[in-house]
This record gives structure tokens, sequence and C-alpha cells, in this order.
């Protein structure tokens, strides 16, 4: 996935510190004095749309470019998101174990657990289709064809392909 770079411009960055700015503020008003906005929503519901302006923030945040956008960035970044990728994944995993040993009540442990399956099987997903199916994937500056890469890499693509269809059945069947 060579050049594949979509962010936002460094614009969407200040649109979204302010929308996060807002978010922390609305709720921060909110838990000292709840009110209405929409008279259909109760509390909780209120509260979430707080949190979900903040996350809108936030996404907009992270996801435009810096002001200067470099190798440097860009190295920061995928190391950052490898990085909150574990912790989340440990995080998630930790709290499914207590979960499990813990009386609960009715929670769902295995609605806690399909989120670092998911998110794990679309970064494999993702990572594999790019290093093994990327038109534009280099070997001694050259460029290959998917034929040509196909040939080249046969094991790690057959394993890759059995691997994501393995994950896409255990997901159906924690679904159903």
């Amino acid at each position: 996935m060579k050049g594949f770079q979509k962010l936002a411009k460094h614009s969407t960055k200040i649109i979204g510190l302010v929308v996060l700015s807002v978010g922390v503020l609305v709720s921060i008003v909110y838990k000292i004095h709840p009110f209405t906005v929409i008279p259909k929503l109760n509390a909780d519901k209120h509260l979430a749309a707080c949190m979900w302006i903040m996350l809108v923030g936030m996404y907009l945040t992270a996801f435009s470019q810096e002001k200067v956008e470099d190798e440097r960035v860009q190295t920061i970044r995928a190391r950052a998101l490898q990085m909150v990728m574990m912790l989340m994944s440990a995080t998630f995993v930790a709290f499914s174990l207590t979960a499990i040993t813990q009386d609960m009540g009715e929670f769902d442990v295995v609605l806690l657990l399909m989120f670092p399956l998911i998110y794990l099987a679309m970064y494999l997903a993702i990572f594999h289709m790019g290093l093994y199916f990327d038109f534009l994937w280099d070997y001694d500056d050259k460029k290959m064809s998917f034929l040509q890469n196909l040939k080249k890499n046969k094991k790690p693509i057959i394993i890759f392909q059995l691997i994501t269809w393995a994950i896409l059945i255990l997901i159906l069947l924690l679904l159903s």
C-alpha cells in the first residue's frame, strides 16, 4: 500500500480540537447541572451524546495531518497506533477475563471480546493485503504485477487466506 495516506488537512485538526473542547465543556456542564436538550432522551443518552461529540473531535484531531507531515511524523503515528492497538487488545482481554471469573450479572463477555477480534482481524487483513497484494510493492526496485507477486509469495498468501477465513467463521459463530 505504498503511497496510501488519506489524512485530512491540518485545518481539520483545528476543527477537531474545537469540537472536542465543546464536547468536554458540555459534558462538564451536564455533570454539574443536568439539563435536557432532547426530551425523548434520558440522562444516560444525553451523556452518551456528549461523549459522541468528544469522540468525533478526537477522531478529527487524530487523523489530520500535522503542519509538517514528514517521515518522522508518519513513523511516530504508526508506532503510536500499534502501541494503542496492543494496549487496547490487552485491556479488552483483561476485562473479559475479569468478567468471566467474577459474577457480573447479565454482562455479555462475548461482546467485549468482539472488539479486539474485529479490529485485529481488520489490521491483519489490511497489513497482509498491503504486503502481498499491493501492485506498487517494490522488490529490488522493480514493480511486480499481481501474478508475479502471487508466484513469489504463494505460501504466505495461502496461509493468509486460510487464517482470514478461520477468523471470519469464528466471528460468525460467535455472533450467532
